[in-house]
């Protein structure tokens, strides 16, 4: 019997995507998700929490026949709780979400999975040394989430969506600076919720029209895929820690077949001319692109196009057969 169990944290949907996609396929597949708070003053209630999902995860596999089990991230599956699985003949696949180093107890327990599924490109040589069977899977999108709006108006020049870390408010508040005239959309957690240095940003917020700009809130999938289709650009800021990756965003503005400009990476130098997204490595440099590509409609059309194509090959479908053992 085919029937798959998935495992994993509650993120944006990331982990139900997984299952949709084996079910979308025909496959029957079950559903274990967990949600933790973090922080100094959650640490006992997620130390319970996670006692709980091992307990739930060891519950499911006496009570059914899986053919699979596909663990997202691992970082708080117990070496225990795979023991007991790998006794019973179960194959176990490691999905992770990024680099391993940043997975928790995901590298301490690597050696208990049958497959590896790579966020991380630079995590291959580790994993062959270690005699890990392991696969790149990068980025997917699921592309019933993110698709072409047909004829709906560009009524927005610039939008960023994403955590908004320091580094990248500074950036956001200097292209609103910079082009005042402009319709700029920021989706994220603008205001601070306990850090006082960041406190500056409520008169911003209150007093100097920044709400114009940043949201400050977050939107559900389909709503960002409206925002990223009625875009002439949409902004990609890479997370300083990603190398030899990208983020899930950079598919799925990809997959909505809108243009997009992205800081660059190893991995993003190293597969951007396939995928129609334009780089910039300095601040003037992302500014010259801005000016230029906000004038050039064919050319970013045609970005977008080559975009959507390189898109379909990294969806769930697509990608599909990378799950067999």
């Amino acid at each position: 019997m085919n029937r798959i169990l998935v495992v994993g944290p509650e993120f944006h949907g990331y982990t139900e995507n997984i299952q949709k996609s084996f079910k979308n396929s025909g496959v029957s597949a079950d559903l274990i998700v967990y949600k933790l708070k973090g922080g100094r003053f959650h640490r006992l209630g997620d130390i319970n929490k996670i006692e709980k999902f091992n307990l739930d995860i060891q519950s499911a596999i006496i009570q059914a026949q899986y053919s699979r089990i596909v663990f997202v991230r691992g970082s708080e599956v117990y070496s225990e709780t795979l023991g007991k699985i790998k006794s019973l003949g179960i194959p176990r696949i490691l999905f992770l979400q990024d680099a391993l180093a940043n997975s928790g107890n995901a590298l301490t327990n690597v050696r208990l999975y049958d497959k590896v599924l790579l966020f991380d490109k630079s995590d291959q040589a580790l994993l062959d040394g270690m005699g890990v069977k392991a696969s790149f899977y990068g980025s997917p999108v699921a592309m019933w989430n993110y698709h072409p709006i047909e004829n709906i108006e560009q009524d927005i020049d610039l939008c960023f969506v994403g955590k908004l870390y320091d580094n990248r408010v500074d950036l956001l508040e200097n292209l609103m600076a910079v082009y005042p005239q402009k319709k700029i959309v920021v989706v994220g957690q603008y205001l601070p919720k306990a850090r006082p240095s960041r406190w500056n940003r409520f008169y911003k917020y209150y007093f100097q029209g920044y709400r114009n700009v940043f949201l400050n809130k977050e939107l559900s999938h389909l709503e960002i895929n409206r925002l990223y289709n009625r875009s002439k650009i949409c902004l990609n800021i890479q997370h300083s820690q990603s190398r030899w990756s990208c983020s899930y965003r950079t598919i799925e503005i990809l997959a909505a077949k809108s243009f997009q400009i992205c800081s660059k990476n190893e991995y993003m130098e190293s597969s951007h001319s396939e995928s129609g997204v334009v780089l910039y490595g300095t601040v003037q440099e992302l500014k010259d692109k801005i000016d230029y590509y906000l004038q050039a409609d064919k050319e970013r059309l045609s970005h977008a196009q080559k975009g959507y194509t390189y898109a379909l090959r990294h969806s769930y479908e697509a990608k599909a057969a990378l799950f067999d053992i």
